[in-house]
């Protein structure tokens, strides 16, 4: 799996404590049959998803959301959105949103 080398650099710089990370990997397909792996890291306030989308990683923190779990660049840029079995990627800058993958699904 090609996240395993960013997720062995994160538990590294977490220390000792790597045996107290939380990890879980869910596969999302979505329109156009892309596929989407989400690794999560850790949970609650400190948690974080890896995404392996077309051969690139992207990291997003944990943010605020209303509903379901969000994940976002600060400042703009990537969102990963769950709620339930569906998912979304969006992009985000400034007041403009623009869906990437706007349907996935986990299997």
């Amino acid at each position: 799996m090609k996240a395993v080398p960013l997720l062995i650099a994160l538990a590294a710089m977490a220390g000792p404590a790597v045996a107290d990370v939380w990890i879980e990997t869910t596969y999302y397909i979505c329109e156009r049959g892309a596929e989407v792996t989400a690794t999560h890291v850790g949970k609650d306030a400190d948690a974080a998803v890896v995404l392996l989308i077309e051969g690139n990683q992207i990291g997003l923190p944990v943010t605020r959301s209303g509903s379901g779990v969000r994940f976002a660049e600060p400042g703009g840029g990537y969102v990963w959105h769950e709620k339930g079995r569906s998912a979304l990627l969006l992009w985000e800058e400034g007041a403009s949103t623009q869906a990437i993958y706007a349907e996935c699904q986990s299997d």
